[in-house]
């Protein structure tokens, strides 16, 4: 039995995820002897210096992913990766939602990879915002907003802060598609 933690920021992150892993045990059952089974772990700014991951594997996203990379030297972390689909996903709600004058996206360094060529397929102007390890999201929000963009789009702890201040935000989701790369890999 190979027992994976699902490092997530809050309860249920990721839509349907004990079913996404039920149906991967049961397509690979016939070529793969082991069984997985996943616990959520929930990380955020709040407890990240006082994390203790009993797994095989750690599976998560952004940021998270390049803290616990640092911190668990012992337990392999899997990256689950934001395509660039699931951002323009957000992005196109984003527009239909709010028809922002500029769209702010803050994000860690493996999940913007791939949208710096994005801001001609939308109609409205992209800017990027790289999050640090030390959980610099505020002060990016503020910047974003203070060099004009009027939508936040990122992760949980960034649109929290948004909502704070009564910034319209979106969280960029995670695709089922996503999650079952992730646990293929």
């Amino acid at each position: 039995m190979i027992r994976i933690a699902l490092v997530v920021p809050h309860k249920d992150f990721i839509p349907n995820a004990a079913t996404i892993l039920e149906q991967h045990n049961k397509m690979y059952a016939a070529s793969d002897s082991e069984q997985y089974v996943m616990e959520e772990v929930i990380v955020n700014s709040r407890n990240s210096d006082d994390v203790h991951i009993k797994a095989d594997i750690v599976l998560t996203r952004g940021l998270l992913a390049e803290i616990l990379a640092k911190l668990s030297a012992d337990i392999p972390v899997v990256e689950i990766s934001v395509p660039t689909a699931d951002i323009l996903r957000t992005i196109r709600s984003c527009i239909q939602l709010y028809d922002p004058a500029q769209i702010g996206i803050i994000a860690a360094g493996n999940m913007l990879a791939g949208i710096s060529g994005l801001s001609d397929l939308c109609e409205a102007p992209i800017k990027t915002y790289v999050l640090s390890p030390n959980w610099n999201n505020e002060a990016l929000v503020d910047q974003a907003v203070s060099e004009g963009c009027d939508v936040i789009i990122g992760g949980v702890n960034t649109c929290r802060y948004a909502e704070m201040i009564h910034i319209p935000n979106m969280i960029i989701q995670t695709s089922r598609e996503a999650f079952w790369n992730a646990l293929t890999t």
